[in-house]
Order: C-alpha cells, then sequence, then structure tokens
C-alpha cells in the first residue's frame, strides 16, 4: 500500500512539474515572440487590403534612413480602437524595417506639453494624429487624423465618407522628411493680384506631401529667391516694377525656375513686364480664348470650351500622363519658339481644327469666324537653358489656371498630376514616393432582387439544413441495426 502511495505521488510530482514547465515555456514563448514581433513585426497582417503591410516602395525608402527619426501616435490611455491598432501594427513595421525609427504612444491628455512641443503653431489636433520627428525635433510633420484616410462623396447622403486609408503614403512622405536634410522651396508669388496659394489648397497639400516646402513671397523684401527655389506666377493683373523684373531676371540667370499660368481675362496689354520675362524664354501667351473644332470630339469634353489636349508622350513632365485625360476650361494659347537661351518643347496641344475667340466676344462662341486664327494651339510649353545644364534655369508656361486653381477637375482628371510634374521638373528634384490609397470597404454582394433573395433564403435557412438532418437521421438508422 505505502509503496503504491509513493509511486502515486512520484507520478503526480513528475505531472505536476511538466505542467509548470509547460506553463513556463507557454511563458517564455509569448515573452520572445512579443520581443521579435516588436523587433520584426511578425504579426500576419490579415485584413483584405494589407493595411498594415508596407509597399515595396516605402520598405525600400525607409531602409535607406540614416537618422534617428520618431513617430509619435496620439491616443488616450484607454482607448481601444480599430483605428489605434490599424495605426500601431503599421508604425511597428517602420520600426521593424529599420530600427532607427522608433514609435511612442503619447496620451494628449497626461502628456500635453511634449504634444505641444511637438506640433508647434498647429491647431489643435485631434486623437488619432499622427506626429512624425527627427532626433532633435528640429523638422517635424503634423498629421491630422483626417489626413489618414482619403474620402469619396456620397450623393445620396449628401456628405463625405472614409473610402480608403492612406496612413503608409502619409508616413512614408513623412519620415522622408524629417530625415531629409533641405526641402525644396515652391513660392507663390504675390503683390500683382495674382492667384494666391489660398485657391490652391489641393495643390499644394499634394506637394507638401512630397515633401516641399510652400509658402508665398513679395519681390523687394528682406527674403531673396535662391537658386533652387521654384517660383509660381499665376495670373498676374497687374505688372512688375523695373526693380522686380531686374531681380527676376537675374533668378533666371542665376539658375531660377518658374511656373507661368495664364487665364484669357488677364489683359496683357497691361502687364509688358511679365510678358517681355516670358518671351525671353522663347515664350508668350497669345489674347483669346481657344475653342475646339466641333467635330474635334476626342479633345474637348462637355462643350468645345472645355479642351482635352494632346500631350507629348517625350517629355519628362508629360511621358506618364499622354493616356490619361486633361481638362482646360476656357484656356488661352501660347506662342513657343526656341531662342539662343532656351529650347522650347509643346507639352499640350489642340488639334488643327481649334479657333481663338476674344474673350469679350458676344456672338457664338462656338462658330469659328473666317477672320479667327487656326490651330493647331499650343496650351502648355517647358523651356530650359539650350546648353542643357540640368542646373541652368527652366520656365513652365500654362494657358490655364485649372491646372493649379481648387476645382473638380482636380479629382476627374489628371490635372494635379500634370501640376506636380511641372514642379517636379522645375526643382529637378523627384521628391517622395507613389503609394496607392488601401480600401477600407470590401466589395459587398448585392442580392438583385426580392425573388433572388427569397431563393437564397430558402435554400440557406431550410434546404441545407433539412438535408444535413435527413442525412444525420439515415447514418443514425443503420447504425442502430448493426
Amino acid at each position: 500500500m505505502k509503496a503504491s502511495r509513493k509511486a502515486h505521488l512520484r507520478h503526480g510530482g513528475y505531472a505536476a512539474l511538466i505542467t509548470l514547465l509547460v506553463i513556463l515555456a507557454v511563458v517564455a514563448a509569448n515573452l520572445l515572440a512579443d520581443a521579435a514581433d516588436q523587433r520584426w513585426a511578425f504579426k500576419l497582417d490579415l485584413t483584405e487590403s494589407g493595411l498594415t503591410t508596407l509597399s515595396a516602395e516605402s520598405a525600400q525608402a525607409i531602409s535607406a534612413v540614416d537618422q534617428d527619426a520618431t513617430i509619435y501616435l496620439l491616443f488616450r490611455s484607454g482607448t481601444n480602437s480599430e483605428a489605434r491598432s490599424t495605426l500601431s501594427a503599421l508604425a511597428d513595421r517602420y520600426h521593424a524595417q529599420n530600427p532607427r525609427v522608433t514609435v511612442r504612444q503619447v496620451d494628449p491628455v497626461t502628456q500635453p506639453g511634449l504634444v505641444n512641443k511637438l506640433k508647434g503653431s498647429e491647431q489643435t489636433l485631434s486623437e488619432g494624429s499622427v506626429i512624425v520627428s527627427n532626433a532633435d525635433m528640429s523638422r517635424v510633420k503634423v498629421i491630422p487624423s483626417s489626413d489618414l484616410y482619403t474620402y469619396d462623396y456620397d450623393d445620396s447622403t449628401g456628405s463625405y465618407q472614409v473610402s480608403s486609408f492612406d496612413g503608409e503614403a502619409v508616413l512614408t512622405s513623412a519620415l522622408l522628411y524629417v530625415t531629409s536634410a533641405n526641402a525644396p522651396h515652391v513660392l507663390f508669388l504675390t503683390g500683382h493680384n495674382e492667384l494666391n496659394k489660398d485657391y490652391c489648397t489641393t495643390f499644394t497639400a499634394q506637394l507638401e506631401r512630397e515633401n516641399y516646402e510652400v509658402r508665398s513671397f513679395e519681390l523687394g523684401g528682406t527674403e531673396k529667391l535662391q537658386t533652387g527655389d521654384t517660383l509660381l506666377v499665376l495670373a498676374p493683373s497687374l505688372d512688375l516694377t523695373e526693380g522686380e523684373l531686374t531681380e527676376l531676371e537675374a533668378f533666371l540667370t542665376g539658375g531660377g525656375r518658374i511656373l507661368f499660368a495664364n487665364d484669357p481675362s488677364i489683359d496683357l496689354s497691361k502687364t509688358p513686364n511679365f510678358v517681355k520675362l516670358l518671351s525671353e524664354a522663347g515664350m508668350g501667351f497669345k489674347a483669346g480664348v481657344v475653342v475646339e473644332d466641333q467635330s474635334s470630339t476626342g479633345n474637348y469634353l462637355s462643350g468645345q470650351l472645355y479642351l482635352v489636349p494632346n500631350a507629348d508622350g517625350t517629355h519628362e513632365i508629360t511621358a506618364t500622363l499622354a493616356s490619361t485625360r486633361l481638362i482646360l476650361p476656357g484656356a488661352c494659347a501660347l506662342t513657343a519658339q526656341s531662342n539662343d537661351s532656351f529650347a522650347v518643347t509643346p507639352l499640350l496641344t489642340t488639334s488643327s481644327g481649334a479657333f481663338i475667340k476674344p474673350a469679350d466676344d458676344t456672338g457664338t462662341m462656338t462658330q469659328p469666324a473666317d477672320t479667327d486664327e487656326r490651330g493647331p494651339f499650343t496650351l502648355a510649353a517647358a523651356a530650359q537653358r539650350a546648353d542643357g545644364d540640368s542646373e541652368g534655369a527652366r520656365v513652365v508656361a500654362v494657358g490655364n489656371l485649372y491646372m493649379v486653381a481648387d476645382s473638380d477637375y482636380m479629382y476627374s482628371s489628371s490635372n494635379l498630376d500634370f501640376s506636380v510634374n511641372i514642379v517636379k521638373w522645375l526643382s529637378n528634384q523627384q521628391t517622395g514616393v507613389q503609394i496607392r490609397s488601401k480600401a477600407l470597404n470590401a466589395d459587398v454582394l448585392k442580392i438583385p432582387d426580392a425573388r433572388t433573395l427569397w431563393l437564397l433564403a430558402m435554400l440557406v435557412v431550410a434546404l441545407i439544413p433539412g438535408a444535413i438532418l435527413i442525412a444525420g437521421t439515415v447514418v443514425y438508422l443503420r447504425r442502430r441495426r448493426l
């Protein structure tokens, strides 16, 4: 009896020891898994669109980062949401890709000092926003929570609905911005009744995402144009002074970059100095508005004034847009001719049947008169120093403001891509990476009509369960007879 009891106790001790060892092994495995996940982000991304998986472009760009940077996720300590889970998992992927990128969760309620130090003069940030900073906080990118998503307009509700997750694109861009030495400058010229930065918010936002520093600029002040700056001159109605003209001519001589955009409503006779400056680059704007020929249906959209130009397939600005659609409503034409200083290339052209009407014409705009100038016309052109020096002056002229101004055309065409490509070519810098947004809503299978709904309901609710019940009954009765 005693031997049996000792054997029982011995076996029980072994069982307890094995159980303890198994528990310790499981705990150790979990701790190691958590440590490995924090370092290498081993967790599987089970979202349909791969919301927390880095694209090849991001992985390559982040791997090349050679400075310390921190991603701050602004969430209250008690928040447990899908947005936080997604952002945290995505941020961990950046750390796993490059250990120099660290991730910190910041509670904006209990740590307002840190948040205010990081965001500076930015407006109040909502929970779910992200701040990206370099090591000494000298370069900081603030990403409001709304910028992490893209939105579509819902006609049925009359409001915008979240359609896709843009977190990877903005985080990668922000990390590249804070770890770069200097960002190229894009300056909106002011002081001559130009279209200013406030009317180009979509264009400005995209440039900032591409890591350009965008701001307004006025000639004659303490700040001077630098060689690497890109100056935007958007439909000025007041002319340059002689001193301002001299300043801009010196800017071009030193390798400056300028984008001119015009509108048919501008009286060119009142801006002779702007005209002179552009003519030095081999270009100029023509008075009047371009109208497409009625038979050239592929070169206009809903009306003959809504031009859909032909894009040059070889130039760096338009090569990727040759198979897309640009929309120029109410455009003016250009003269574009190379000279001793600049080589000029037409970028956008009309059909040969297009014609020019005076902007204040009171007759039938869509019918050509015998005296009307006929096409084809150049609607945009690029000029580069004739010696081909990549650091030399570059100028682009566009006969339409809807390439840069806020409008529905920015979303229904490739206008935004075209304008951003212009700035990239002018600045001679390929900043940023192209990362697509990721859809949040999976496609839903829709039942077409009530009859199909009834048939599916009968199949799922009655026929399939009934078949399983009958099969089970048959098997049961057979086994009873054995």
